[in-house]
């Protein structure tokens, strides 16, 4: 709790109080007093312990939040280490790395600047050579993360930030020295997942089939299709592509099966301390997901109740688990898969028991019994988050997940199989081309589903999961006890929640009608939404809706907006629209919309006046210039004008007191229009 109040609030001034309260319950719970006066204070010592994991939490994630205090600069000298293999995106590559020295262009280096960035690299042949513990050294720029500021956008800098990266780094130019091959472990866990990967690659006859065994056996994803990814979340499967819990226990399961002669001999202590070293050995060679880590951890725990003779319970190891990874790393509190990981486990362990006695088959119809009912159990608490986050209820999950499962454990068993093989020597292409053909039939499956009818799309708010979640508290709990006063309670969160989801339907389905001018930079576009109709203005000749589609696509889909509509040219068609070059009303809202030089020069005798000057693109006149072609409300920086641009009319503005914005630097300007 404490983590997640000082995300979104700085409690740090009550870790004093908290401090010496916590020490002095826990310090009367232990003095020696009568049974009588014992009994009494017996809430004493676990409120005690509360405060102490209150501050905790608290002081851990402050500590989280901290960022380096690093100057914005176009120009600079960047030394970094590359903490993983770039990326290819669709302008540049991506990496991750770790800032080692930041020099201005007079060589004074920066203080405080070893950190962990994000770190843009040009696409050259040079960049794709590069691997983990290279040493960059180059001229480039240094931003803090920030938002767009777009409306339904997602939190990016938010998101970077609970992984402690707070500045994005972009090297025009660069030099690179090789890493020794002792550099740090996580090059040595690359370089092994990349040898064992290079023996299986020429057996996959197909680059995708290939791709996607990457990465469900070892993790390696970052080469996986959107398509592919946005097919496996449609068709409630998308967890089969992240190696998590359900891996991890297949990857167990094998271990066991192969350190289980040793237990002949009575060694069971040496397999299980084995195992315990070859699962985290498998951990590290997949990235230490926080699902693995999650995972690993507990096998740990399991099996360290094992070594010492002692019985573990599977819900204590849960929480453990998180308590220290938390610890660790309190960021993994906000992180999806950690929350997704931890909820599945946690269904299957409660709801997994009574769902399997409500079934009665055996043999082989048994067999089929438990894995509907872990694969119903596990969504039960994971539904909320994931509809939350994701938005998509798969209706068709579990057929898919039906068909699909039971396939990985002989599937990865082949996999490793195949590599081993291949290490020594014996490249069977029969073993890949089953390999192959497994990975085609899970992939079309997966798209088959997809395109089913059915997925429907959902935008519960924090209150709604809230709900959510006490509804089904209140019927677990009626169903373990058959208390009455769990079932009114469920009664009572029903009808509160269909009352705020009725509300909250019908303030969505109100009437639109707002004008945005999003924070983007492929073209200058004007987005007019009048009802559920949705247009688009742009003077740019081949202007097309696509190239701009990922940023004003969340809010459609959030608004149920229809596809929108492309307007080019001068027209007075459009209800509440009129455009006739270079000006625009909107609902008698004015503006001139400048994205070239072909009105600078122009000087109107009689000035129209606007509301809003909008400029942008390859206009390079001045704040004069404008003036002299029409009178305006506010300046509107548009974020495809060149920044030496913007930085020159931002001046004069502040000189003449003339009101401005600027898209780049403040977010997406929205105007309510009346109807």
């Amino acid at each position: 709790m404490g983590i997640g109040l000082q995300e979104y609030k700085d409690l740090s001034f009550l870790i004093p109080l908290l401090f010496v309260s916590g020490i002095i319950l826990l310090s009367v719970s232990f003095f020696p007093l009568s049974a009588v006066a014992k009994y009494k204070l017996r809430h004493l010592f676990g409120i005690g312990t509360c405060c102490l994991f209150f501050l905790l939490g608290i002081w851990s994630m402050k500590q989280n939040q901290l960022s380096p205090a690093l100057p914005e600069t176009d120009r600079c000298i960047i030394s970094a280490r590359l903490k993983s293999e770039p990326v290819e995106k669709k302008n540049t590559y991506q990496a991750y790395a770790t800032l080692l020295n930041v020099r201005d262009t007079a060589n004074t280096p920066f203080p405080d600047s070893l950190t962990t960035v994000l770190l843009y690299l040009p696409k050259d042949s040079v960049t794709t050579l590069l691997q983990c513990g290279d040493l960059l050294i180059g001229s480039g720029s240094l931003r803090k993360i920030k938002n767009n500021g777009n409306p339904e956008e997602f939190n990016f800098a938010r998101y970077m930030r609970h992984k402690r990266i707070f500045y994005a780094a972009s090297l025009y130019s660069y030099t690179h020295q090789k890493a020794p091959p002792s550099v740090n472990l996580s090059q040595r866990a690359l370089v092994a997942r990349n040898y064992l990967l290079s023996h299986l690659k020429p057996l996959i006859y197909d680059p995708q089939a290939f791709i996607f065994l990457s990465a469900i056996t070892l993790g390696d994803r970052q080469d996986l299709l959107p398509e592919t990814r946005a097919d496996f979340s449609r068709s409630g499967i998308s967890h089969i592509l992240a190696v998590s819990g359900l891996h991890t226990g297949i990857i167990f399961l094998l271990i066991m099966v192969l350190l289980s002669p040793l237990r002949l001999f009575g060694l069971k202590r040496m397999v299980y301390t084995a195992a315990v070293l070859l699962m985290w050995g498998y951990a590290f060679l997949t990235g230490l997901s926080p699902s693995v880590i999650r995972a690993v951890c507990m096998i740990s725990i399991l099996l360290a109740g094992k070594i010492l003779n002692e019985d573990s319970n599977s819900l204590n190891t849960l929480f453990i688990t998180a308590f220290f990874m938390l610890l660790i790393h309190p960021g993994y509190l906000f992180d999806v898969g950690f929350q997704l990981s931890f909820l599945a486990v946690l269904s299957i362990l409660i709801y997994y028991p009574a769902l399997r006695q409500l079934i009665p088959f055996s043999g082989i119809g048994k067999k089929i019994t438990d894995l509907l009912a872990v694969t119903v159990s596990a969504q039960i608490l994971v539904l909320p988050i994931s509809l939350y986050y994701f938005h998509l209820l798969p209706i068709w999950f579990l057929p898919a997940n039906i068909i699909i499962i039971p396939l990985l454990t002989p599937f990865m068993l082949l996999a490793f199989i195949t590599m081993a093989l291949s290490m020594i020597g014996l490249e069977l292409p029969l073993l890949g081309n089953i390999l192959t053909d497994v990975s085609l039939f899970i992939m079309n499956t997966g798209s088959l589903f997809s395109q089913l009818p059915a997925t429907r799309f959902f935008y519960p708010d924090i209150p709604e999961i809230g709900i959510f979640f006490l509804l089904i508290f209140c019927l677990t709990a009626f169903f373990s006890t058959k208390k009455a006063g769990f079932l009114i309670c469920t009664c009572i969160l029903c009808l509160l929640g269909i009352g705020y989801i009725s509300s909250n339907s019908q303030s969505t389905q109100s009437l639109l009608h707002e004008m945005i001018l999003f924070n983007q930079y492929k073209a200058n576009s004007i987005h007019y939404y009048r009802d559920k109709a949705h247009h688009i203005y742009s003077p740019d000749s081949g202007f097309e809706a696509t190239a701009i589609e990922p940023v004003f696509t969340p809010f459609s889909i959030r608004n149920q907006i229809n596809r929108p509509q492309v307007i080019s040219r001068d027209t007075s068609l459009n209800p509440g629209l009129f455009i006739r070059k270079p000006f625009i009303e909107i609902q008698g809202v004015r503006f001139c919309f400048l994205t070239n030089n072909e009105f600078r020069y122009h000087h109107a005798a009689i000035k129209p006046h606007v509301n809003y000057a909008l400029v942008g693109g390859d206009f390079k006149g001045d704040l004069r210039q404008i003036k002299n072609l029409t009178s305006f409300d506010t300046l509107i920086l548009i974020p495809t004008l060149p920044k030496y641009r913007r930085t020159l009319l931002t001046a004069a503005c502040d000189s003449s007191n003339t009101p401005i914005y600027d898209i780049s630097r403040n977010g997406a300007f929205r105007l309510m229009l009346n109807h």
